[in-house]
This record gives structure tokens, C-alpha cells and sequence, in this order.
């Protein structure tokens, strides 16, 4: 097969380059579905990257850090319970709404409130996450979404306004997850 590759591409990949018989580079890439390595042939082009450039192959589990699994099993742990809040409101808007007396388009206002500040939150936790500890970003989100998520009930008693800054909030630390 014959076609481009952009750089981007390879080196996601892990792809190798080596020299072909015409001189032009090959893009080849180890698969290890066997217990023996075979090479495909994924693309020949010349704007591939010379293998100074490649990534080092993937790690073998004896080269994995010894303290990496608890920080991993964390990772997921916060992951899963971001992806939890953030569909928990579509499911407790049904009762509140009948408690509230909310419209149908309040509900969806206190829905978009989350988004709102989610996509605000996101652009300064990355620069955050760039020049800082991404342990200290995560952390300080994951303090600022867990206050507002408890704060969500008294602010819902208080007004509708409150409600929606509460949201807002939680969605701006729970924009912290993703850098």
C-alpha cells in the first residue's frame, strides 16, 4: 500500500522507517498479535521521519516504575467518578424539576450551566497543567468540583441563580481531569 502518512500519525504509532530496496523510506510497523514479530508495510513516502526521531519502543512491565500502578488505578478512579458528576444532574434534574416547579427550558439551562463553565475551565487548567504540577491542577480541581458538587443542594434551596453558579463551578473543576 502506497499512500501518505502524515508525522503526526507515525509517531503516535510507534512506527518504524527503514530503507527499501529503490532507496525510498518504508514505513513499517511491528505488530505482536503472534508470538513472532511480523513487519507490515504501511506506506512509502519521502517525508517520513528518520528513526533518530522515533519514539522509544513501549515499556516492558519490568521498566514500568514501581509507585505507577497506584497513580494509574487513581487516575482511573478520578476519571470515573468526573464522568459519573457529569451525567449525575440529567438524572436528579427529573425530581428537582417536580420539586423546583422548573421548566423545561430551566432545565436545560441548569444542563448548559455545567458545559458553560466546563469549556472555561478547560484552556487555563491545561496552561496550568503546562506550567505547574499536573498532580497540584488536579487536585485543586478535583477540591473546587467536590465543594460545589456538595454545594449544589443548598444553593438549588437558595435560587435558581445559585444553582447555575454552582454548576458552573463544578464544570470549571472538573475541567482539571482532562489536562
Amino acid at each position: 500500500v502506497r499512500t501518505h502518512v502524515p508525522r503526526a500519525y507515525v509517531a503516535r504509532r510507534g512506527v518504524r522507517t527503514a530503507a527499501s530496496p529503490s532507496h525510498t523510506r518504508v514505513i513499517c510497523m511491528r505488530t505482536r498479535h503472534t508470538a513472532h514479530t511480523t513487519d507490515q508495510v504501511l506506506a512509502s513516502t519521502s517525508d517520513t521521519m528518520p528513526s533518530s526521531e522515533l519514539p522509544p519502543p513501549l515499556h516492558t512491565p519490568e521498566q514500568i516504575p514501581e509507585g505507577a500502578f497506584p497513580v494509574l488505578l487513581l487516575s482511573c478512579i478520578v476519571a470515573s467518578l468526573c464522568s459519573l458528576d457529569r451525567v449525575v444532574m440529567s438524572i436528579a434534574i427529573l425530581p428537582m424539576g417536580n420539586d423546583f416547579s422548573y421548566t423545561g427550558e430551566e432545565k436545560g439551562v441548569i444542563a448548559a450551566a455545567f458545559s458553560v463553565g466546563y469549556c472555561l475551565g478547560l484552556l487555563p487548567a491545561g496552561l496550568a497543567s503546562a506550567l505547574r504540577s499536573p498532580k497540584v491542577v488536579l487536585f485543586w480541581g478535583l477540591l473546587l468540583w467536590s465543594a460545589a458538587q456538595a454545594a449544589a443542594p443548598c444553593a438549588a434551596q437558595t435560587s435558581f441563580g445559585a444553582l447555575l453558579i454552582s454548576r458552573s463551578v463544578m464544570g470549571i473543576g472538573e475541567a482539571a481531569c482532562v489536562p
